[in-house]
Formats: C-alpha cells, sequence, structure tokens
C-alpha cells in the first residue's frame, strides 16, 4: 500500500488548518467614524490627519473619538472601547460635550497702602 498520498493529504490539513487560525490572530478591528457633516478627526485628543467619513485601524483599548465639524463649528465626542470586532462610530449633534463649569477662588486684598 502507497502511504505517500495520505501523508500528502494529511500535510495539506495541518497547513490549512494553521492557516485559517493565523488568520483570526491577525484580525486588526477597522473603526469606521461618520458624522452629520464633514469634520477633522482626533483620537485621544490629537489631531490625525484624517476627516470623515473615516475608516481606522486603533489599538484594542479605550479611546476617546472626537469630531471638529466644519460647517457648523461644532465639536462631537465619544468614548469607545475597541476590542476584537469592527466598530462604527455614527457621531450625532446629541454627542456634544457639556461645557465644563469651572470653580474658582478669589482672594483679594482687603486694603492696599
Amino acid at each position: 500500500m502507497n502511504l505517500k498520498p495520505i501523508y500528502l493529504f494529511t500535510l495539506i490539513l495541518i497547513v490549512s488548518a494553521c492557516k485559517s487560525s493565523s488568520e483570526d490572530v491577525n484580525k486588526v478591528p477597522l473603526v469606521k467614524i461618520t458624522s452629520p457633516s464633514e469634520g477633522y478627526i482626533y483620537i485621544d485628543g490629537i489631531y490625525e490627519g484624517h476627516k470623515t467619513p473615516k475608516e481606522l485601524v486603533l489599538s484594542k483599548g479605550s479611546h476617546i473619538i472626537g469630531v471638529a465639524m466644519d460647517a457648523s463649528n461644532t465639536y462631537l465626542r465619544k468614548e469607545i472601547t475597541v476590542g476584537e470586532e469592527d466598530v462604527t462610530i455614527d457621531l450625532q449633534i446629541s454627542d456634544k460635550p457639556e461645557p465644563k463649569v469651572w470653580k474658582g477662588l478669589w482672594v483679594g486684598i482687603r486694603e492696599a497702602t
């Protein structure tokens, strides 16, 4: 009995199984960012040189996505978590951050001479 075809078939199965599992490991999730109008994309507060709509590759973990829209001088912001799957971020006007409230303590001089 000739075993060469059996060895060849087994080798092909092993190689194809290794190839498919390595594709899953190397899959990089895409982040698709859209907004109501064209705007500049900021990732974690840094301008990345891209405009919406855009698909980007981001590292896994938490990120803050910001879009400064040209037409309306509006800034939209959303916090996301990138995992194993692709993410679609559709920023809307409701994602406009609340303005910060600044509190200050004023220390004055009672009398000046």
